[in-house]
């Protein structure tokens, strides 16, 4: 035997024959927003100890041996508000608009699994979002014949 009939039909395959490669595409970095949680059960601030009613919302942080939870006095994010998930529209325009943005998780004892319950936003944001929404705007118009 010859030490061509050796050879695998890639290693035959001129270079030049071969498709180029395409560059590998550069990965969209992804915005990861913040997470606060609403209690599912009494507990206390980590940082004040004020305690704290089921439904309040938390700032978790990891401890040396357990999570703890920081009321959101403590964790500096007083004076938003939840805007329940369910509109698309208005929670883009939320999240343009507001200067802090959090995600509000939910335990649920059916699941056994976090759910997310909406956006803890500023106010101010969540009263633009929804003037602009309100706002008839040029390209809506109505199409069909004028009546006479």
């Amino acid at each position: 035997m010859t030490d061509e009939s050796l050879e695998t039909p890639s290693e035959t395959l001129d270079k030049a024959d071969a498709p180029p490669e395409k560059p590998a595409k550069a990965a969209k970095p992804v915005k990861v927003e913040p997470l606060v949680y609403a209690l599912y059960r009494v507990s206390r601030c980590h940082g004040c100890d004020r305690k704290l009613e089921k439904g309040e919302i938390v700032r978790l942080e990891q401890g040396l041996e357990e999570q703890r939870a920081f009321c959101s006095k403590c964790a500096g994010i007083e004076g938003l508000e939840i805007l329940p998930s369910g509109n698309a529209k208005i929670t883009r325009l939320v999240k343009k608009y507001s200067q802090k943005c959090f995600i509000v998780m939910r335990w649920s004892e059916v699941w056994k699994t976090y759910e997310r319950q909406g956006l803890y936003v500023e106010p101010e944001a969540i009263a633009q979002a929804r003037s602009e929404l309100a706002k008839p705007t040029a390209t809506a118009k109505v199409s069909g014949k004028d009546s006479k």
